[in-house]
């Protein structure tokens, strides 16, 4: 429930409006201070949240990417989970298992690079091969329905493969601009 912090907060604001009518003059001096405050506390904790999100989750991305596509992810905390499911899928679902992995950290990179691009004052836009990564990253998905989603997930993954939010934290928006990227519903950290 990420807008229970909002919904709480809003619900805080108009208590206390509601509280202070006792002086309409007060009540409405203390929310025209109260409210530009506590915007620019959520902006600041957003800014900062994705700094540190675009920062340290890029380098290990890129990491975690080289590894797969090295083939030395068997070395990795990745090929030990996935050896570790090994009883429980055939070879080929593994296999399928380690592309989703691939494709899900290839997007991730894209999506940060976009952004950095983005700040930058650049325009990227969404190409046919992103395009085609959604697709194939949709049907990896559906193919293994919710226990081999939830199968990919552990603690070495910091954004874990989900069903419906992207799990690289932004996705985009196909329509009138296929070149915006909207941040997702939330950030992840799986310690």
């Amino acid at each position: 429930m990420p807008f229970l912090p909002g919904l709480l907060l809003a619900i805080g604001i108009h208590s206390l409006y509601n509280h202070l009518l006792f002086n309409p003059l007060l009540a409405t001096s203390t929310i025209l201070v109260l409210t530009p405050l506590l915007l620019v506390v959520a902006y600041e904790t957003s800014e900062r949240a994705m700094r540190v999100w675009l920062g340290t989750g890029l380098d290990s991305d890129v990491e975690r990417l080289e590894l797969i596509l090295s083939g030395e992810e068997r070395l990795s905390p990745i090929g030990e989970y996935l050896d570790s499911l090994r009883h429980r899928f055939e070879g080929p679902i593994l296999a399928d298992m380690l592309c989703l992995l691939r494709i899900h950290l290839e997007l991730s990179i894209r999506a940060k690079g976009t952004l950095i691009a983005r700040a930058a004052g650049l325009d990227l836009p969404v190409d046919d091969d992103v395009r085609a990564r959604l697709d194939e990253l949709r049907y990896l998905e559906r193919r293994f329905r919710r226990a081999g989603v939830l199968a990919c997930r552990s603690r070495w993954a910091p954004n874990p493969p989900r069903h419906r939010n992207r799990p690289w934290g932004v996705r985009p928006r196909f329509g009138r601009s296929s070149s915006f990227w909207s941040w997702g519903s939330r950030f992840h950290s799986w310690d």
